[in-house]
C-alpha cells in the first residue's frame, strides 16, 4: 500500500519491502479502479521509505490529494486511528482505534545475500487487534486527519529465511526528504523535460545516484547500549562512561536511558577511518544525544561535525564528515559473458570490506551464459582482465570493448572476506554480447558494448 504524499508532482510514499531495487517497471493503482506507470523517486539509504512518482496529468479532476504528515511524533499512550486495506478486500478500507504502546529499535539481522536493511531506525507498535495484523499497510492518523506514522513491512531474515514484519513507521524523518524530491519533480516540471529533471549522470561515477541537495546523514550503523553497561557496577567495570554523563544523557531523553555505540562503519564513506567500531557517541557539536532521531536531527544540515565520543575509555573530541543523503538505488549496469554487474551498493559494503583498488561486483549471472559454464558466481568483485585492474564501471567497459568474439580471458576475483580467486572464461558476442544499461533523468538507456562477428 502507498500513500499519496504530494499530488501536485504525483508522489506515493511505499516501504522499501514494496519497492526494494529502482532498477524495474513500477505501476500504481488508485482505489482498485485506475492504473497508471510510474518511477522509482527515492529509495532511502537507511530508512524503510521510498517514494514512486507518477504524472499527475493521467489522471482526470483532482480526485488525488495529499495526505498531511505531521512535524510532532507519536508518544507512548497516545491514541490514534488507523487507516489501511485489509489483505482480503483492498477495495473496502479499514479503521481502528489504536494506542501506542511502545517505541523501540528495529534490528533487521543481514541475510547471505546482500539486500538493504533499515538501520538506525526506531518503530512503534501498537496495542492492536487481528484487524491491524490482517492488513497489507496504512497510516495512522491524529485527529485533524494528519498522518503521524506509516504501516509498514519489512524485510527480515532467519537463518537465511526471509519473512515479513510490519511495524509502524514515523512520518517525520521523511518531511526533509520529502521536500528535497518535490522541489526536483517541480523543477523538472517547469522545464517541461523528463520526468526527475534532465539530469543525466554527467560528472558522476557510474551508478552514482545524485544526491539531494543540503541533506545529510552519520554514514555509520549504530546501536544503543544501557548505562548500566557503559556505566559498570563497580569502579574499573563497564565501558567507562563516567556518571557525569549517564547524568546528561538520561537529561535529554529520560525514557531512554542508553548511549549509542558505533557497531559497523561502511568502506569509502567519510566516517569511515574517523570513527571506530566500539566508539560511544556521547554528543553532537556539544549537545548531548542518545537516540536515532536526535543524531539524525542533529547532522541533517551539516557537512561536517564534532562528534564528542568515548574511546578506549577516553572522551575526545573527533571532527566527522557527513555523507550526502542520496537515493539508494542502483542507477547503471553492465552484463557481460551473462555477467550482470554493477557499483557494490550499500548492502554490499555493509559486509565491512571493499577491495582497495575498486572493480565491479557481480550481482548475478544468467543460466547458460559463459558465466556459469566457467563458474564465476555472485558475492564478488572483478578487480582485474588479463592482468590489467578495473577500478570501476567506466573503467571496466573499456576493457570489454577491445575483447573480440571467442577471446579467452583471466579473470580475478575477490570475495565479500577479501579472498581472491582466479577464473577464465571465453567470450561468445553470438548469443552473449556486452551491454549498459543507465538511467537518464528517470528513463533506462540500453547501449550495446560488442558486435556479433560477421556472417563468413
Amino acid at each position: 500500500m502507498g500513500v499519496v504524499v504530494d499530488a501536485a508532482v504525483g508522489l506515493v510514499l511505499v516501504d522499501r519491502n514494496t519497492v526494494p531495487v529502482a532498477l524495474g517497471a513500477c505501476r500504481i493503482e488508485f482505489a482498485s479502479t485506475v492504473e497508471v506507470p510510474a518511477v522509482t523517486a527515492f529509495l532511502h539509504p537507511t530508512h524503510n521509505i521510498a517514494l514512486v512518482r507518477y504524472d499527475p496529468a493521467l489522471l482526470c479532476g483532482d480526485s488525488v490529494r495529499s495526505a498531511k504528515l505531521s512535524p510532532t511524533p507519536l508518544e507512548v499512550g497516545e491514541e490514534c486511528m488507523f487507516v489501511g486495506l485489509p489483505r482480503q478486500d483492498a477495495a473496502l478500507p479499514v479503521f481502528q482505534q489504536s494506542v501506542v504502546r511502545e517505541t523501540c529499535v528495529m534490528e533487521v539481522g543481514i541475510a547471505s545475500v546482500p539486500r538493504f536493511r533499515a538501520v538506525n531506525e526506531e518503530v512503534i507498535r501498537f496495542d492492536v487487534g487481528l484487524a491491524l495484523e490482517d492488513t497489507v499497510g496504512g497510516v495512522f492518523v491524529d485527529e485533524s486527519g494528519e498522518v503521524k506514522a506509516f504501516w509498514g513491512a519489512y524485510c527480515c531474515c532467519h537463518e537465511d529465511e526471509l519473512y515479513e514484519q510490519f511495524e509502524g513507521v514515523p512520518a517525520q524523518p521523511l518531511l526533509p526528504i520529502l521536500a528535497a524530491c518535490s522541489e526536483v519533480a517541480e523543477a523538472a516540471r517547469q522545464k517541461r523535460g523528463p520526468p526527475g529533471g534532465d539530469d543525466t549522470g554527467e560528472g558522476r561515477p557510474l551508478g552514482a545516484p545524485p544526491p539531494l541537495s543540503g541533506l545529510y546523514l552519520l554514514d555509520a550503523e549504530l546501536r544503543p547500549v544501557s548505562l548500566s553497561v557503559a556505566c559498570g557496577s563497580v569502579a574499573g567495570s563497564g565501558l567507562g562512561l563516567s556518571r557525569a554523563w549517564a547524568e546528561r544523557l538520561v537529561a535529554c531523553e529520560q525514557e531512554k536511558r542508553q548511549v549509542l555505540s558505533v557497531q559497523r562503519l561502511i568502506p569509502g564513506t567519510p566516517a569511515h577511518g574517523q570513527l571506530l567500531e566500539g566508539d560511544l557517541i556521547l554528543a553532537v557539536d556539544g549537545v548531548p544525544v542518545n537516540t536515532y532521531p536526535a543524531v539524525e536531527a542533529a547532522v541533517l544540515r551539516s557537512p561536517r561535525v564534532q562528534l564528542t565520543v568515548l574511546r578506549d575509555g577516553g572522551e575526545r573530541a573527533v571532527d566527522v564528515s557527513t555523507s550526502e543523503v542520496r537515493s539508494d538505488g542502483t542507477t547503471h549496469i553492465t552484463v557481460w559473458c551473462g555477467l550482470i554487474l554493477q557499483h557494490a551498493y550499500r548492502a554490499v559494503l555493509e559486509r565491512g570490506y571493499s577491495p582497495p583498488g575498486g572493480g565491479v561486483y557481480i550481482s548475478y549471472y544468467l543460466y547458460g551464459s559463459p558465466a556459469q559454464k566457467y563458474k564465476l558466481v555472485p558475492k564478488n568483485w572483478i578487480v582485474e582482465l588479463n592482468g590489467s585492474p578495473v577500478a570501476d564501471l567506466a573503467g571496466f567497459v573499456e576493457l570489454v570493448r577491445e575483447l573480440p568474439h571467442g577471446a579467452n580471458v583471466r579473470v580475478k576475483l575477490v570475495d565479500l572476506n577479501g579472498k581472491t580467486s582466479a577464473f577464465s572464461l571465453k567470450t561468445d558476442h553470438n548469443y552473449w554480447r556486452g551491454y549498459a544499461v543507465h538511467l537518464a533523468g528517470e528513463q533506462w538507456v540500453l547501449r550495446a558494448l560488442n558486435e556479433p562477428p560477421a556472417a563468413s
